[in-house]
């Protein structure tokens, strides 16, 4: 069975809805000020010059570019009701990645290598709050609510953003293409929050001329489950987030086009994760924190079944005002004992300065340990990035 939905379509009645409601102007003092306030537009671009300096597949260089819009409408400060929120992240991904032409590493290298050149539709969604619930139901980044830390996000190489143990073995709603689903997320104190989220569990790959423009729901795509728990932890005053989390697949069935029948890829798929975040020390414009992330699912279920990684940072480290930072991390992904592969490691160092507020560079190096991307035996390699970002 399957279903189809024109989200463009939705998208724009429900903004001719919006802005009918702006043209009949709610009552109050300024009614064209409170308009306006409740809709913010952004507007987002990142760049990455990338240098295989030694290693990998060959050397060489490539670009890689990510264009976004993005824009949120607030239902309680335009006075429609109270908590609404309606969100749109459309993106432009292009370029040549770094990891298939030239590095050949599992891990991806750079966490906006989307493997193409294409506009997407990476978030549209409506958030309801009610006291401490939320509830977010839409095209959803399972990554922008699950299995995320903050402390790691300062990092180029993609493990870093959602461990490769979810990413790869499981069909996941994650960058460059997201899928349906629906989220809830209940603050029980100041220290404790529960996360459940259901996902469509084949969502758009790579390929597709879809791209996220047109959705379908299969019940052979099965369905992805996650639920994560979160504690605010001090150490001698300074805070900690540490959240642990647990996914679980249904099951993923695709099509013979020889027979046109279907057949199970796989069944009941699952793992855990932990992640860390915590504060070391920190003044008014200085800080240190670090982060680790643990990620496991069972041997006999999939090749690559362990990640684990380990960073710190240091935010303002040369400048007083605390405009610059650098970071130094780990990652670690660890292959079964099925199949004859190697362990792939990678080390990344970076150095963050802010030109303006709009405006920054990032130079980064990492250096990939038994890069396996690929089914052949590759060296070590040494990768140069020069990221800049540029926001208004």
């Amino acid at each position: 069975m399957s279903y189809k939905m024109k989200p463009i379509l939705v998208f724009l009645l429900i903004f001719k809805l919006a802005f009918q409601l702006i043209a009949i102007e709610p009552a109050n003092e300024n009614p064209t000020i409170q308009s306006w306030n409740s809709i913010s537009i952004e507007a987002s671009y990142i760049g990455d010059f990338v240098g295989n300096i030694s290693g990998g597949l060959s050397k060489g260089t490539s670009y890689l570019g990510l264009a976004n819009f993005q824009t949120d409408f607030n239902t309680e400060l335009f006075g429609i009701w109270k908590g609404g929120n309606l969100f749109l992240n459309v993106g432009f991904a292009h370029g040549k990645s770094p990891s298939e032409n030239l590095i050949g590493d599992f891990q991806i290298a750079s966490n906006i290598d989307a493997g193409g050149n294409f506009f997407f539709i990476q978030e549209l969604w409506f958030n309801q709050k009610i006291k401490n619930l939320s509830i977010k139901l839409g095209l959803l980044d399972l990554n922008a609510d699950f299995a995320s830390s903050e402390n790691s996000s300062h990092f180029i190489n993609s493990s870093f953003g959602i461990a490769p143990v979810i990413a790869n073995n499981v069909p996941s709603s994650i960058f460059p293409f997201t899928g349906l689903g629906i989220t809830g997320e209940y603050v029980l104190d100041t220290k404790i929050k529960i996360q459940l989220g259901i996902f469509d569990g084949c969502p758009a790959i790579i390929g597709s001329s879809d791209r996220n423009f047109c959705w379908k729901i299969k019940d052979t795509d099965g369905l992805l489950f996650f639920t994560e728990i979160q504690f605010l932890k001090k150490i001698n005053e300074q805070t900690g987030i540490y959240k642990l989390g647990y996914y679980y697949h249904t099951g993923l069935s695709e099509k013979n086009e020889t027979n046109n029948e279907y057949y199970s890829v796989f069944k009941h798929n699952y793992g855990y994760y932990l992640n860390i975040d915590q504060v070391l020390w920190k003044n008014k414009n200085h800080s240190l924190g670090l982060f680790s992330q643990i990620s496991y699912s069972p041997p006999e279920i999939n090749e690559h079944n362990f990640y684990g990684s380990f960073g710190l940072n240091i935010n303002g480290c040369f400048l007083k005002s605390g405009n610059d930072s650098f970071g130094l991390a780990f990652a670690f992904a660890g292959f079964n004992y099925i199949k004859n592969h190697k362990h792939e490691s990678v080390m990344e160092l970076y150095y963050h300065l802010k030109i303006t507020d709009n405006f920054y560079i990032r130079p980064d190096i990492q250096i990939v340990l038994n890069p396996e991307g690929t089914e052949m035996e590759l060296s070590n390699a040494f990768v140069s990035f020069l990221r800049f970002g540029l926001n208004i």
